[in-house]
């Protein structure tokens, strides 16, 4: 039989993994040997006997040591006798014993370490498992020091003998910690353990890094060279930085008016020429650094004075001769001077010579307070004479420099053997006269008849002028008045040859026409010369900066000549002047030219067409390839529709609204739902698709006399492409919507189309620059070339007044020089990882240049813009206003900022740091704006309430104090002095982590019920650091899942952004959302046109290309990973684990940084 149970087994000693067991034998072995025993080990009071953990003794000794158990750990422990015949029945379990502790084997696992400020660290943990405690959990051990870096040959080292700081937190139940009082902006090891009573276990150490601070004063700013109006400022950077120094802005002040300059890229010596300065005038200047966060301490401030500038032109005021060889001039000092005149230069020439001779008067001023005068002599008898003075100052800070002022008017004297002679006693016998103060009559002013004559033709040639400029702005400008005429045979078509000097090969093509001088010399159309007047692309842009120079003198200059050669005179429109067609005319002065007119087929019963005002435009290369007309009349809706049908007409480009500024600008010439049916030609509306600038119309018209069969169709579609921002006698703001407004709407007609209808009001003015747009772009595709003198004078004997005026001519080149710079940015979805490999690819010209990066160019222009000082100080940096405003380098501009309902003498009070920021389908889409503080938390939630938001999304952090919260509890709700009530309704966290909070905004007047339900989408840290790339979106998209209404770009109301100043993380976020539209209607993106746009709206908010790159990498993220952007075609997807993340290259702005 088997073997009676064991005794009950007995502790005789332990230690932390092991005990000592003995126990008695069994009463009976049944006369079989006992073989060995089994012990049994059950762990814990509550625990089971598992059959895996039994242990064979090695003989049939009653003691033995188990091994390998766990510290600090509950046991018991059963025996089993074993002989031949088998197993006895288990023994009473031994009494419970613990093994002894030892210090933890387990360290907790670190689950976030980031800065919450310049001085203070967030660590959060998760405890190890208790089974690696080892003894009682006491709590946690926190030891944290600098990491100091230095370098040894050439590598960087730590320091690791500075003796760390600890904290203990007794809880085992804390999983967060801030560590607090650290030093700004510095690198630190913490280190995080768990200890029991007998000690420490293992650490887990992570390297976090303080948030930027603001740095300490700029010191040994010194100044360099002083100008009239610069002077060189020079300082090293503060001491203690606190953080990665972003700038340094340079303030001045004069008068009490203080102003400021921002100073980027910088280094640890800095040179700056402060200019713009007034001349001979007393500055204080002081400089302060700034991070991220903010500015630091002022620097000393010093003061200077700039130097003088040079004189006004001085009055001559008496030039006579003496006798038949000398001339005696006098002169009064200049108007305006700085600080005194030293010298007078003093030049005069014989009619016939072309360089002057000069006297030098070397100028006591402070007793000549009134003038100066001088005789000059040796001259010769019978001969006019030309002169003219100029007053000098020299430089206050270099005795060499002399500063030169303007030179009076010339003045011309004949010298005869009779002239006037002046008495002696009023001149001095020297070659110096002094000025006398006694204001003798005989010095009295007494010019010759040639000068009186030459003056008198001055006058009335100026006269003359003042008329002409008069009669011309009367009969130019649009004082539109009704007219009408009748139609004639239009002339026959042929190849524009307007370009054929494209093609020259005379001696005038090596030397392309730069500039004011050489376009203003160009021959006119009467001359019969083939002066070249097309510009080579890659030296337009600085054609258009010569342009502009002198105040747009050479677009003056130019414009004029092409008015000047195509006088509407030249060509008959005696169709437009017909007593029938005087009320289909919308303006009296724009008619139809009757050799280019359109002319109609003539109906049944007609001897001739009827008259429509349009006419025939040729293109590049391409004769009528255009059609400019007059937004149409409700009496010529009928006219309008039949041509369009007649010409095949697929485009029709409307550049007006119905109504501008009060006055009936076009009629609504289409339906707007349901068919409707003009003359011949039915008309139903397809779709219409609402963008930011303009609207996109499909219709299908039908002739309703002609049945479709093979040979021709009865239904055609003709898609309106209508412009719906562009201001009546003014120029869009920015060129860049225009110009992708022309390519997409030129792109629409296809080979084989009819000519594309283009109109405005009087289909002149902004139909000639749409015309003239489009032609040049498809020059500068073929030729490589522009050539807009030539192609304008030639439209324009083709309609009248095309690019009616100067303002448009300038508009056409800035839009085209623009075109020229950025080139083709609207990027098809299956080239786009393709593109922004180029942008990111380096370049060079020679062996011996520094490579450059397309993307580096892209992201310098995209930001070029530098507004106005007046777009700032208009609202923006009142005095008023200046504490409204978190960080300077976010500010709005006047053109664009968000309005407030003002309050009725108090300064400043529509004013809110917030600026309007265009989507894909509305101009006024997003409002980005800063993170409310205390003094404007009610301007925001007023500015709410003035624009009906209904959805806004936070994107900064809470951080006390710059950070806070500024909205009521459920408890208690916020009363604003606008007679607002703020209430607090409810507050829910999606699957996708983001929190939401629903707000009731109420009026309290007492004869107003009007309320406002809005959502708070709230998203802290977006994009979250160290995340996939591509989850940016996932905001995005969950904020049009979660918004009041509908999808997030079709909302008629404007979405607020808020982040810490309105900057970089707001703005990203709304141009990704328009991107995302973009894409998914037309698989094509324009990261740069959406860039440049924002930055012209709200400078500053891409401060690095790094900001500019994000974007590219979003959208080639969204592409490559979802589908729905599928084209057909293999899209390249990056290998698991592989795809990039916010904390790499992809996005590396300073307010997002996670250490």
């Amino acid at each position: 039989a088997v073997p009676d149970e064991p005794g009950r087994p007995l502790v005789m000693a332990f230690t932390s993994r092991s005990v000592n067991l003995s126990w008695t034998p069994p009463l009976s072995n049944h006369n079989s040997y006992i073989l060995h025993y089994l012990i049994h080990i059950r762990i814990g009071e509550e625990g089971i006997w598992d059959d895996n953990l039994v242990f064979e003794t090695e003989s049939n000794s009653t003691s033995t040591q188990m091994k390998n158990l766990q510290p600090f750990s509950t046991y018991s422990f059963r025996v089993t006798a074993v002989n031949a015949l088998g197993r006895s029945r288990p023994s009473k379990e031994s009494y419970y014993m613990i093994t002894l502790r030892e210090v933890p084997s387990g360290k907790p696992t670190i689950t976030a370490a980031h800065n919450i400020s310049s001085t203070s660290i967030v660590l959060s943990w998760s405890p190890p498992s208790l089974t690696s405690v080892h003894g009682e959990f006491i709590g946690y051990r926190i030891t944290y020091k600098p990491r100091n870096a230095h370098g040894v040959a050439g590598r960087l080292l730590w320091e690791d003998n500075t003796p760390p700081t600890e904290i203990l937190l007794k809880d085992p139940a804390i999983t967060r910690y801030v560590i607090q009082k650290l030093q700004i902006f510095t690198q630190y090891l913490v280190s995080l353990q768990i200890y029991n009573p007998e000690g420490l276990g293992p650490s887990t150490t992570v390297v976090v890094m303080t948030d930027e601070g603001v740095p300490t004063m700029p010191i040994n700013v010194t100044f360099g060279e002083i100008k009239n109006s610069s002077v060189q400022v020079h300082w090293h950077e503060p001491y203690a930085p606190n953080g990665i120094i972003q700038g340094y802005r340079l303030y001045y002040m004069h008068q009490n008016f203080t102003d400021v300059r921002t100073v980027r890229n910088p280094s640890p010596q800095m040179q700056y020429l402060l200019e713009g300065l007034e001349p001979y005038t007393n500055y204080k200047l002081w400089l302060k650094a700034f991070t991220w966060k903010n500015e630091g301490m002022p620097s000393e401030s010093f003061e200077m004075l700039t130097d003088v500038q040079g004189p006004d032109f001085p009055i001559i005021t008496n030039l006579t001769c003496k006798d038949e060889t000398s001339i005696f001039i006098q002169w009064e000092h200049p108007l305006q001077y700085f600080k005194a005149i030293d010298f007078y230069y003093v030049w005069y020439r014989s009619e016939g010579r072309w360089e002057y001779e000069e006297e030098i008067i070397d100028m006591d001023f402070e007793k000549n307070k009134n003038g100066g005068s001088i005789l000059i002599k040796n001259l010769t008898t019978n001969t006019m004479y030309e002169l003219k003075v100029r007053a000098v100052t020299q430089s206050l800070y270099n005795a060499s420099i002399l500063y030169k002022g303007l030179f009076s008017e010339p003045s011309k004297i004949l010298i005869t053997r009779n002239c006037d002679v002046v008495r002696a006693s009023n001149i001095l016998t020297g070659e110096r006269l002094e000025d006398s103060s006694s204001g003798s009559p005989a010095l009295n002013l007494e010019l010759s008849a040639g000068v009186i004559a030459g003056g008198a033709c001055v006058s009335f040639a100026l006269i003359l002028a003042i008329l002409a400029f008069g009669l011309w702005r009367k009969y130019f400008n649009e004082s539109y008045y009704y007219l009408d005429e009748s139609p004639s045979t239009p002339a026959p078509s042929l190849v524009p040859d307007w370009d054929i000097e494209s093609n020259t090969t005379d001696a005038s093509i090596g030397s392309v026409m730069i500039g004011v001088s050489s376009i203003g010399s160009s021959s006119s159309a009467s001359s019969g010369t083939t002066r070249r007047t097309a510009i080579p692309a890659h030296m337009f842009i600085q054609h258009v900066d010569n342009l502009h120079a002198l105040n747009d003198a050479g677009f003056s200059s130019e414009y004029e000549m092409i008015q000047a050669m195509t006088s509407i005179s030249d060509y008959p429109a005696d169709s437009s002047y017909l007593a029938d067609n005087k009320t289909k005319n919308r303006y009296h002065n724009v008619v139809a030219y009757d050799h280019s007119r359109v002319q109609l087929r003539p109906l049944p019963g007609q001897k001739k067409g009827e008259y429509v005002n349009a006419n025939y435009i040729d293109g590049f290369q391409k004769a009528r390839a255009y059609i400019g007309t007059q937004g149409p009349l409700p009496s010529t809706f009928d006219s309008f529709w039949r041509m369009i049908w007649e010409q095949r007409v697929r485009v029709v480009v409307m550049i007006t609204n119905l109504v501008e500024k009060g006055r009936r600008k076009c009629d609504l010439y289409w339906p707007t739902e349901g068919c409707k049916v003009y003359g011949l030609i039915e008309v139903a509306p397809v779709r219409e698709e609402v963008m930011c600038t303009y609207t996109l119309r499909t219709f299908k018209i039908k002739h309703t006399k002609i049945k479709s069969g093979k040979q021709r169709l009865s239904e055609r579609i003709v898609l309106q492409y209508h412009y719906t921002t562009w201001p009546d006698h003014g120029t869009p703001e920015n060129p860049l919507p225009v110009l992708s407004f022309v390519k997409k709407s030129s792109a629409a007609n296809r080979d084989g189309d009819g000519p594309i209808v283009v109109h405005c009001s009087a289909g002149v003015g902004r139909t000639g620059a749409y015309i003239l747009i489009d032609a040049m772009m498809k020059q500068m595709k073929a030729k490589c070339e522009l050539n807009i003198v030539a192609f304008l004078r030639h439209i324009r004997t083709q309609r009248n007044y095309l690019v009616q005026t100067m303002e448009q001519y300038v508009f056409v080149h800035d839009a085209l020089a623009e075109a020229v710079a950025s080139g083709e940015t609207n990027i098809n979805i299956s080239y786009l990882s393709r593109y922004i490999s180029s942008l990111q690819s380096s370049f060079t010209t020679d062996e011996n240049s520094v490579p450059w990066q397309l993307s580096d160019r892209q992201f310098k222009l995209a930001t070029s813009y530098r507004p106005g000082e007046s777009q700032f100080t208009a609202s923006a940096l009142k005095p008023c206003n200046q504490i409204k405003n978190q960080n300077f380098d976010y500010l709005p501009i006047e053109s664009g900022r968000v309005f407030l309902t003002g309050k009725s003498g108090i300064e400043g009070s529509d004013y809110v740091n917030a600026s309007w920021l265009p989507g894909y389908h509305n101009l006024r889409e997003f409002i980005v704006t800063q993170h409310p503080i205390e003094q404007t938390a009610p301007d925001f939630w007023q500015m709410l309430w003035d624009h009906r938001v209904q959805n806004v999304v936070i994107l900064s952090s809470l951080q006390q104090p710059e950070f806070g919260v500024f909205w009521p509890t459920k408890q208690v709700h916020m009363d604003l002095e606008s007679n607002i009530r703020v209430k607090l309704t409810t507050e829910d966290s999606t699957e996708t982590g983001y929190q939401t909070k629903s707000f009731q905004l109420i009026s309290l007047h007492e004869d107003s019920d009007t309320s406002l339900s809005l959502k708070f989408i709230y998203c802290p840290s977006w994009p979250h650091a160290c995340s996939p790339i591509s989850s940016v979106t996932d905001l995005i998209r969950s904020s049009s899942l979660l918004k009041k209404g509908g999808s997030l770009n079709s909302s008629s109301y404007p979405w607020v952004i808020v982040d810490r100043f309105g900057g970089t993380e707001a703005a990203s976020f709304c141009a990704i959302s328009t991107l995302l539209k973009q894409l998914e209607a037309e698989n094509h993106v324009d990261v740069y046109q959406i860039a440049k746009v924002y930055h012209n709206r709200r400078p500053g908010i891409w401060r690095s290309q790094s900001d500019y790159l994000f974007l590219y990498k979003v959208i080639e993220a969204v592409v490559n990973s979802d589908k729905h952007y599928s084209t057909g075609m293999s899209l390249r997807v990056p290998p698991e684990g592989m795809e990039s993340l916010v904390c790499k290259e992809g996005y590396a702005s300073p307010p997002l940084k996670r250490h």
